[in-house]
């Protein structure tokens, strides 16, 4: 039966409907065609044609005079608009901008209908969206109206299904059920509205959408299960999402197919062609699409995300002087519509910029072709403080358009967005930063980042209709970005050439990115417990046969019965965790067992384990022989990089015989249950399409029911770890015992400096080693550089071996995609395409000055890694700043005893691991996932859902490792954040770590400054240097003058006693920090704090005013006119918060 009911509704010809409704015109149905033919108008083309006037030839895009030329009676009507001469009726672009206002409130009407239906909603656009209807077409299956006889059959016979093939029962009951709950909805928006709407109703969003456009308007439309493949043959490329831009270019380049071209020409080629042109993942993606496979979820967001005004400008607006008066008019709408929803406050302003359009602009937008219109850059900023005002927001957009805009004239298009909204607390926001306790602010379903931060609006949603002044493109789109690039490409595969040595016992294959592909947004790996007991095992692990040879994991073997993850008896958690709990979580969980295993690691080098004690003697002496054949001193120095193939598949099935090995798709996964993760896949199954990214057991079923799957357990994990020991000491031998030439990256990749040996052979020679020792194989890479080597290695899996000599290096990177360099992710690759630099060989052109004046420090590090240098930072490991132990699966608590239970148990973990590695904290954070509004179990049962993000920190009394005085220092920031135990759903602590280099590494609270610690004040006064915020301690360890040591005569200290001892009383003395080194002292005093600005000492009565007058614009009302505080507030630690999308993991680092 469907796993899934996806229903998509499209309003009908939308605009024209609301138009028809406001001015009386005709009677509803209004799409009926015996209503009289009426077209929407935006100054002098048609943006929407209601079903009456079509059949003349009235299209969308036409000239309002050859529209009203092919049909006489047609009635157009212009959109509001706003500015000079729009009261009038004087409708010119050259003085006023389009208002889509009216069809906003009329999407609001709609979509408030929508919502009391109790499906999961997407607002997808002003006249699309989205339903998760799988528990109520459930629901409705086992109620009376569908157990009623013939009831199905009914449904059955009478409903218009996709490509003519009929639903067949009981495969298609669900949607069935699906369709009948649809109408019954359609019925009551058509009833008290007057609209009528389409919908699709299928097993995915993908699907949905191509259904509901099959028989408009006014009716509905059913993909059965065996009718996806065949309605699908008949869909033309150019309305598959996802294939405009680049890869749309790519795919028609390989494959010689067009735009118009049906998706059976694309069904018939194989997909490891389409992987050999597209890269693995692309391919896969492309695949997927052409044959309706979609596995991304239904993201519920009732709640606007984004308010957006916008202008197209024609001619184009060339000049700041030019744009000066629209970013006025566009500053002021978009404060209008804030205004009207006065209970949030935006924290982010985002400005859409589309410079000089492309020649076939307007053919494509008149034809329906919008992934292949003018593309809109969009960049962000901070929201302006305070209530929204037009001259702040003009000031900001002036800024961003200057500033992060490479070419911001000519400009076509322009729109600014405030999204990334928040509920507003009770008071003035400064002031959460003084009171002893921060209130717990709820937002709406939005998603959120921390406060004040600069990033990216998630999943917006725009104002604006399918019209020439909405890009579609920006919907859903993050700043910072330019759409058409939801895939990172992979690093091209490279054959061999002269001067390139290399071997390949396999495909040439490049490892799987972890980029996404059907889903607008990634959704990480969250760790789950694989144990299942009782009942939960007959129902989800049916396809259990054997247990793996030394590591004693299940294997199950598909295809498997699907379970309904609405439905189905896997046991959710009810109450606290049994004691031991979070230890027993933790040694299961891949996630943590990656986070922490170069601790373990570390101890295991420090406790003298060297030598080849692992290895078996036939191995040792092969390799030790081998060594000595392959010296030659005439060879200078190289770096290798090692990687093994798969890995934890690899250990997983390597006991397995050959027939069940790695020929066999297999994947290792978090556990045995639908919702189960997909933790890595062998080479076998990703060539057809099976990798993390589709996230789930399920959905792996879906693209490869036959594939093998082993559930990850602590077992498991442990071999894993015993393996890399092992190769670890092979690598220290293949380096002469130098294990300082050994640098450890993963734990399945190192780095090692290879001198004196014929680099070829020796790569050679200790692959068969690991081979040898392991049963698992692995891939080597050789180049003059750590990362020339990285990058050869990928060029060479699985199994395989490439070395890149020096004077090779340019032709091997010249076509290596800039995506797949280090420090080169989503964000800074699309400022890169800005200046048209996609391969390292358009790097060459520009100096290093060049590079880093454009993108600062990371500049100048790509400039160096296209030249296959390496920076300095690549050479030495990463210094540990900070550890953590985190708990946030089955956490369903019910009291503040059990919340503090699951923090105790979180300390002890924390503890342990500071203990074991020798190190101590000097700082305490606390972080909670706190249930939003409305919470539901989320697909992954036992997961935390979606959820807000609360963190607090605190410096600790002293430098320690010991769990009391972390569990005593947690449950204060618990109970200040006192948070309601029934929503807690993760539990988190962090330490950061004592600096031993630090001239105060043994007090807590040392180190740099920060304006978390300006706001801690102490109960008594402080002494910093000049100019900077104090050292950081708090009242707690404040000392009597009289038991500091005492300060030398005529020294800076000294006198800055003799002055303060003339002015304070011995009430208000002042406190010395005789750690301060040089520059000059000055008191603090018991009302006082230093601004983290300007480090100015102010009285806590105008501490609050004083800050704010930095941040205050020029010709603004500053902060301190607005409003007085009446009390001196308290000291209190800032509220981070943070949306989580429902399956963001929280792991330890």
């Amino acid at each position: 039966m469907p796993s899934r009911v996806i229903a998509h509704l499209d309003l009908d010809c939308f605009y024209a409907q609301v138009e028809q409704r406001r001015l009386g015109l005709g009677s509803p149905p209004w799409t009926s065609t015996e209503s009289p033919p009426v077209a929407v108008q935006q100054w002098d083309s048609l943006i929407a044609v209601n079903y009456a006037a079509r059949p003349a030839g009235v299209k969308r895009g036409m000239r309002a005079t050859e529209a009203v030329g092919l049909c006489p009676g047609l009635q157009l009507v212009h959109v509001e608009t706003l500015g000079e001469g729009a009261a009038e009726g004087d409708h010119d672009r050259r003085k006023q901008k389009a208002c889509l206002r009216r069809y906003r409130q009329a999407s609001e009407e709609v979509m408030a209908i929508t919502s009391t239906h109790g499906a999961r909603c997407e607002v997808a656009s002003i006249d699309e969206a989205y339903l998760d209807l799988t528990t109520e077409a459930n629901h409705w299956l086992s109620s009376s109206a569908a157990q009623e006889p013939g009831r199905l059959l009914e449904l059955a016979n009478v409903v218009k299904c996709a490509a003519g093939v009929a639903p067949e029962l009981p495969e298609d009951a669900p949607l069935l059920a699906g369709a009948a709950l649809v109408q019954r909805l359609r019925d009551q928006v058509q009833a008290e509205t007057g609209f009528t709407l389409s919908a699709g109703i299928a097993e995915n969003k993908l699907c949905a959408k191509l259904g509901s456009a099959c028989h408009k308007p006014s009716q509905q439309t059913v993909v059965t299960r065996k009718g996806v493949r065949p309605f699908m043959a008949s869909v033309r490329l150019r309305d598959l999402r996802g294939l405009g831009g680049k890869l749309g270019e790519r795919l028609r380049s390989a494959t010689g197919l067009d735009s118009e071209t049906k998706c059976a020409e694309l069904m018939r080629v194989p997909l490891g062609d389409l992987q050999t042109a597209l890269g693995e993942q692309q391919g896969a993606f492309v695949w997927r699409l052409c044959q309706g496979i979609d596995n991304e979820e239904v993201k519920i967001n009732l709640k606007r995300k984004q308010c957006m005004s916008f202008k197209s400008f024609q001619p184009l607006v060339a000049s700041m002087e030019q744009l000066e008066p629209w970013l006025t008019s566009l500053a002021g709408e978009l404060v209008e519509r804030l205004l009207d929803d006065p209970s949030r406050r935006p924290r982010t302003l985002v400005v859409h910029h589309r410079g000089q359009l492309d020649e076939q602009h307007a053919r494509n937008w008149q034809e329906g072709r919008v992934a292949e219109l003018t593309k809109t850059v969009s960049r962000s900023c901070p929201f302006p403080p305070g209530p929204p005002q037009a001259a702040s927001i003009i000031m900001a957009a002036r800024k961003v358009m200057l500033e992060k805009v490479t070419s911001p004239f000519p400009c076509s298009r322009l729109a600014l967005g405030a999204g990334d909204f928040v509920e507003l607390p009770k008071g003035p926001d400064i002031t959460t930063f003084f009171r002893p306790k921060v209130e717990h602010v709820q937002s709406g379903t939005g998603v959120e980042q921390a406060v004040g931060s600069v990033g990216p609006v998630a999943d917006t949603i725009s104002d604006a209709s399918v019209t020439e002044d909405d890009d579609s493109s920006e919907e859903g789109k993050a700043p910072e970005c330019v759409p058409n690039c939801s895939l990172r490409e992979d690093c091209t595969q490279h054959a061999s050439s002269p001067g390139v040595e290399g071997t390949n016992g396999g495909a040439v294959i490049g490892s799987a990115s972890s980029g996404t592909a059907m889903c607008s947004t990634h959704i990480p790996q969250t760790p789950e417990p694989s144990r299942i007991e009782g009942p939960v095992v007959a129902q989800t692990a049916q396809g259990i046969t054997g247990q793996v040879k030394g590591c004693g994991n299940p294997v199950t073997d598909g295809p498997q019965r699907t379970v309904d993850h609405e439905t189905s008896n896997e046991a959710v958690p009810s109450g606290p965790p049994d004691a031991g709990a979070v230890a027993s979580f933790h040694r299961a969980s891949r996630l943590h067992f990656l986070g922490t295993w170069r601790e373990r690691f570390e101890v295991w080098q420090k406790a003298g384990e060297s030598g080849m004690s692992l290895v078996d003697a036939g191995v040792r002496d092969t390799l030790t022989n081998g060594l000595a054949a392959v010296q030659n001193e005439e060879e200078g120095s190289v770096w290798a990089h090692l990687d093994m193939d798969c890995f934890f598949v690899s250990v997983a099935t390597r006991d397995l015989p050959a027939c069940e090995g790695s020929a066999v798709p297999t994947a290792v996964t978090s556990g045995v249950g639908p919702s189960s993760e997909i933790c890595s896949a062998n080479y076998a199954a990703r060539r057809l399409g099976v990798n993390t990214d589709l996230w789930s057991v399920e959905r792996a079923r879906e693209v490869l029911p036959s594939l093998k799957i082993i559930p990850v357990s602590e077992q498991l994990l442990r071999s894993v770890e015993a393996t890399w020991k092992q190769v670890y000491q092979l690598l220290v031998a293949a380096c002469r015992g130098c294990s300082d030439h050994v640098l450890m990256r993963s734990c399945d990749e190192a780095a090692l400096q290879v001198v004196g040996v014929e680099p070829a052979r020796w790569a050679e020679m200790l692959r068969q080693a690991v081979q040898a020792q392991t049963r698992c194989t692995c891939s080597v890479g050789i180049g003059p550089s750590q990362l020339v080597a990285k990058l050869a290695v990928k060029a060479c899996k699985p199994d395989g071996m490439r070395r890149v000599h020096e004077h090779k290096v340019p032709g091997f990177l010249a076509d290596i995609p800039l995506a797949s360099m280090p420090q080169v992710g989503r964000s800074f690759n699309q400022k890169l395409k800005e200046r048209n630099l996609e391969r390292c060989s358009d790097l060459l052109l520009y100096s290093k000055d060049t590079l880093r004046q454009w993108f600062g420090v990371k500049g100048e590090t790509l400039w160096l890694n296209a030249r296959g240098q390496d920076s300095t930072a690549a050479l030495l490991p990463a210094h540990r700043k900070t550890m953590s132990a985190e708990m946030n699966w089955g956490v369903r608590v019910r009291d503040r005893q059990g919340a503090l239970k699951i923090l105790a148990e979180v300390a002890q973990q924390l503890a342990e691991r500071l203990q074991c590695a020798g190190s101590r904290a000097t700082h305490l954070t606390l972080k909670l996932k706190i249930a939003v509004p409305h919470w539901v179990e989320p697909f992954k049962k036992g997961g935390h859902g979606e959820c807000d993000d609360v963190s607090r920190s605190v410096a600790l009394p002293a430098a320690s490792s010991d769990v009391s005085a972390m569990v005593q220092s947690a449950t204060r920031l618990f109970d200040g954040a006192a948070p309601e135990p029934g929503r807690l759903r993760g539990v988190g602590l962090a330490a950061r770590l004592v600096d031993e280099g630090s001239a105060s590494a043994s007090t807590a609270g040392g180190g740099q400054a920060s304006i978390g610690r300006w706001m801690r004040t102490s109960s008594g006064p402080s002494v910093s240097k000049a100019g900077s915020p104090p050292a950081g301690r708090g009242a707690s360890h404040a000392e009597p003058l009289s038991a500091r040591s005492e300060a030398k005569p005529g020294s800076k200290l000294g006198a800055a006693l003799q002055r303060g001892a003339r002015r304070v009383s011995d009430e208000n003395a002042a406190v010395v920090d005789l750690e301060s080194e040089g520059g000059d002292v000055v008191c603090q005093f018991r009302d006082q704090v230093p601004c983290p600005v300007c480090g100015a000492l102010q009285s806590q009565d105008a501490a609050e005013a004083h800050v704010n007058s930095h941040f205050d614009l020029p010709g603004l009302p500053t902060e301190a006119e607005r409003v007085r505080r009446s009390a001196p507030p308290a000291a209190a630690q800032p509220l981070r918060r943070k949306r989580h999308r429902p399956s963001e993991p929280m792991h330890s680092p």
